[in-house]
């Protein structure tokens, strides 16, 4: 079974990472860009916390996702120099996901909830995420960063108009967070946002 690795660090982290790690371990790398947010949403709209990401998703078999994991803490030193999140789904359940968060099941740590709205309205997502206690989100842009290939994390975005707003929550966390994004988004039989989660099988770098 093949995993989607997708790790999110500061803006040219991603090409040292590319650089360095052994391209035997993986099948296939996309890149693209993204926006950092803090745990705070005042911060965030005052652009004080408006911090450029790199986004990479490695195509990785599961005889090689931990050594990968293993370059990033101990050589990379993600979480602690290097301030990142990795994570990895299986692959096969992300291409297969209906968008319906009762398929999520018990005995996962983690989830990565994807939100889908139009451009300009991820201030909205996550704010909403905060309330109910996400210590943080990434805005991943439609617009990639040079690749041709389409990120596999960016399949389910179809027009360039959109934006999609990841956070990897805690499993306990992730039903409110999802209640509450839907509250300010889809209320008034509007349906302004598209959201789902998946669970994610390890979480490196986050920090609460």
């Amino acid at each position: 079974m093949n995993k989607i690795l997708t790790i999110i660090v500061g803006s040219k982290y991603g090409k040292k990472i590319l650089e360095s790690i052994d391209k035997s371990l993986y099948k296939e790398v996309f890149l693209l860009e993204g926006t950092g947010t803090s745990s705070s949403g005042l911060h965030y709209l005052l652009k004080l916390y408006d911090i450029k990401k790199d986004i990479l998703s490695f195509i990785v078999s599961n005889e090689n996702l931990d050594k990968i994991y293993s370059f990033l803490l101990d050589d990379i030193g993600l979480g602690n120099d290097l301030r990142g999140i990795a994570f990895d789904i299986d692959i096969e359940k992300f291409e297969e996901e209906d968008m319906d968060t009762d398929r999520r099941k018990e005995g996962f740590l983690y989830d990565a909830i994807f939100a889908i709205v139009d451009h300009g309205h991820s201030d909205n997502v996550i704010l909403a995420s905060e309330r109910a206690g996400s210590i943080g989100a990434t805005v991943l842009n439609a617009k990639g960063s040079g690749y041709e290939k389409r990120n596999p994390i960016l399949e389910l975005v179809v027009e360039p108009e959109k934006e999609v707003v990841l956070i990897i929550s805690p499993h306990t966390k992730a039903d409110a967070i999802i209640e509450a994004i839907d509250k300010d988004m889809n209320s008034g039989g509007k349906k302004n946002a598209i959201t789902f989660a998946i669970n994610v099988n390890r979480v490196e770098g986050l920090r609460g």
